[in-house]
């Protein structure tokens, strides 16, 4: 899933001009577009009983990855920013 973020990401960017200065901005809005992606096609798949427990464990599952992935990116930028504060 974080692969499929960053090609989107890159995307976004991209798509800017290759301006830099943005790209917490190009990562999140990648983020909610997948995840928009992914609850489009949770919801058309619900419509069949036979498939919600899959459906539902499969969309955890990416929905976690998410997260843990968010969690990653905001102990990047904490230790960047403590990094930056620090005499060189």
């Amino acid at each position: 899933m974080q692969e499929k973020i960053a090609r989107r990401a890159y995307e976004i960017y991209m798509a800017r001009g290759g301006q830099h200065g943005c790209d917490m901005d190009d990562w999140l809005k990648a983020e909610a577009e997948l995840r928009q992606e992914v609850e489009q096609l949770t919801a058309r798949a619900s419509e069949n009983p036979a498939t919600q427990p899959a459906i539902q464990a499969a969309t955890e599952q990416a929905l976690a990855k998410v997260h843990r992935s968010d969690l990653k990116s905001a102990g990047r930028r904490r230790h960047r920013v403590a990094a930056a504060g620090r005499p060189g």
